[in-house]
C-alpha cells in the first residue's frame, strides 16, 4: 500500500506492479479470492465532518503469471461515515460502527453473498471497543480456534466466526 496505489510484491520486497486506486485509504485483507480495502471520499462529509468510508473487493485475478487484481470489477460492499475498526474473515467482515459520531460503537457482522448487515452484541454498551490484533508484521485479527476477540476498557470478547455468537470472556470491575 503506497498513497492511491496497491503493490504487488515478490517475497524479496522487488514491487512487480502498481495498481492505482483512487483516494485509497486502508488495504484490510487479501485472500485467495478477494482483496478488501476502504477508500476515504474526500468529497463526501458528514454533518460532524466524516469522511464517507467505501468498503470495496476485487477478485485477485490469479493468472498463469501471478495474480493480476481485476479493478474493473470492484464490488462496493457498504459505506458509512463512522466505521472505527474493521476485519475481514471470509466469507463475513466484521466492523464497529455508530450512527453517529461520539455515539457508542455497535459491532457489525455483514455478508458479501447476501449483502446482509447484522448488528452483533445488541444491548451490550462497548466503551472504547477495538478488535484485539495480533501484534506481527502481517498484523491480522487475533484468532483462536474459530473465534475473534473484541476488547474495550473493561472486557474482553469471543466471537465465533461462522455464526457471530459472542460471549463475554473477561470482565474487570470498577471500583
Amino acid at each position: 500500500l503506497d498513497k492511491n496505489y496497491l503493490l504487488q510484491k515478490k517475497p524479496d520486497g522487488t514491487t512487480v506492479k502498481r495498481f492505482y486506486i483512487k483516494d485509497l485509504y486502508e488495504l484490510y485483507r487479501v485472500t485467495d479470492q478477494w482483496i478488501y480495502y476502504c477508500v476515504y471520499r474526500e468529497d463526501d462529509m458528514d454533518d460532524e465532518n466524516c469522511r464517507l468510508s467505501e468498503v470495496y473487493r476485487v477478485p485477485t485475478g490469479k493468472k498463469a503469471d501471478g495474480d493480476h487484481p481485476a479493478l474493473e470489477k470492484k464490488e462496493l460492499l457498504f459505506t458509512s461515515y463512522h466505521i472505527t475498526d474493521l476485519c475481514v474473515l471470509d466469507p463475513y467482515i466484521f466492523y464497529l460502527d455508530s450512527e453517529m459520531e461520539g455515539e457508542e460503537k455497535i459491532l457489525y457482522r455483514y455478508d458479501p453473498e447476501t449483502k446482509q448487515t447484522v448488528p452483533l452484541m445488541e444491548g451490550e454498551k462497548l466503551e472504547e471497543p477495538s478488535f484485539a490484533w495480533k501484534k506481527q508484521e502481517d498484523k491480522g485479527p487475533l484468532m483462536l480456534q474459530g473465534q475473534l476477540f473484541l476488547l474495550d476498557e473493561n472486557s474482553l470478547y469471543s466471537i465465533e466466526a461462522d455464526n457471530g455468537e459472542c460471549r463475554q470472556v473477561f470482565h474487570v470491575s470498577k471500583g
